[in-house]
């Protein structure tokens, strides 16, 4: 992202890997107990097949803002049902509103963690998420009944 680019709330920091041409673009949703950095290597490389990127820190993790529940199970789940959908929303309108990007071809991409939300985010924007990547991660009935 560029120098004043912010995300709303707890959102960011995010890392944004902006294709050299108008594009699709994707978002990067990260594993259980990781961070945006997990996807790094990925970016750069989307971005120079002309595909927008965008890595975020879910609430709680990396150098996002809020609460860390690292010894928490139970206050870690309450914000990832009730906090991360949000921070995932804000994502993709920030995304969908940034220059050159087509909103019409928007995806994501989770692993772990990020899977569900990836598919919940699909979910909610049935216009928005026009393809999905999920990598070894679960999903909740409504999720599953979506994607079947």
């Amino acid at each position: 992202m560029a120098a004043g680019d912010r995300l709303p709330g707890d959102v960011d920091p995010a890392t944004r890997d902006a294709a050299p041409r108008p594009g699709p673009a994707v978002l990067l949703l990260h594993m259980c107990n990781a961070d945006r950095k997990s996807w790094e290597p990925l970016g750069p490389q989307l971005a120079a097949a002309g595909i927008h990127a965008l890595a975020l820190d879910y609430r709680g993790y990396g150098e996002s803002g809020g609460e860390r529940f690292k010894d928490d199970p139970p206050k870690q789940q309450k914000v990832v049902t009730e906090k991360w959908p949000g921070d995932v929303d804000a994502a993709l309108a920030w995304i969908e509103a940034q220059p050159g990007v087509d909103k019409g071809r928007i995806g994501a991409a989770g692993g772990s963690c990020g899977v569900n939300q990836a598919i919940q985010m699909a979910r909610r924007h049935p216009g928005a998420a026009r393809a999905l990547v999920l990598l070894a991660g679960g999903t909740n009935r409504a999720g599953v009944q979506f994607l079947v």
